[in-house]
């Protein structure tokens, strides 16, 4: 009975220790694919901040030439008119409050021009930067609902493991 009691025994530490090694082992695979799911995270993030930071230089380059054309053609006009003034003066002996107030007025409309090219250029800029964080915000999500599930999974199967241990024990 002895013999049988220790055979007994040693068979039931030989499940627990193959119990235990099963379960390291569901553990071990849902560590790694945790980790590999956070660097896989980690990457599209550098990926879509770097791309961001391309974009953006690439669009402020574009806004910063096409304001600097439209000042250019601001001191153009500018020019113009103080030429036009000029010529006023000496023809007629002075400058009409006409003139003075249409190119007031041109000069006005320019400089607004200047305005709503900068705020298209940002609008343009922060939708492009919400709609790429909006698809790394759906991405991240579907891949932590992955490392959710296979938690979930782990959980399952080392219940399974446990349940199965005690019912050969």
């Amino acid at each position: 009975i002895d013999v049988e009691g220790d055979y007994l025994t040693l068979e039931r530490k030989v499940k627990e220790t193959g119990k235990a090694a099963e379960i390291r082992k569901v553990e071990s695979g849902c560590d790694s694919f945790r980790q590999d799911i956070k660097m896989k995270l980690a990457r599209k993030k550098m990926e879509m901040e770097t791309s961001l930071s391309e974009i953006h230089g690439k669009v402020q380059i574009d806004a910063d030439l096409r304001a600097r054309e439209l000042r250019r053609a601001c001191k153009e006009l500018k020019r113009e008119h103080e030429e036009e003034e000029k010529r006023a003066r000496e023809e007629e002996g002075a400058v009409s409050s006409e003139m003075v107030n249409r190119h007031k007025d041109s000069m006005y409309n320019i400089e607004q021009l200047i305005v709503k090219e900068t705020e298209k250029t940002e609008m343009e800029w922060n939708r492009i930067d919400n709609e790429r964080r909006k698809i790394y915000a759906q991405e991240e999500k579907i891949l932590l609902r992955s490392v959710k599930d296979r938690d979930t999974q782990s959980s399952l199967d080392i219940g399974r493991i446990e349940t199965n241990t005690w019912e050969e024990i």
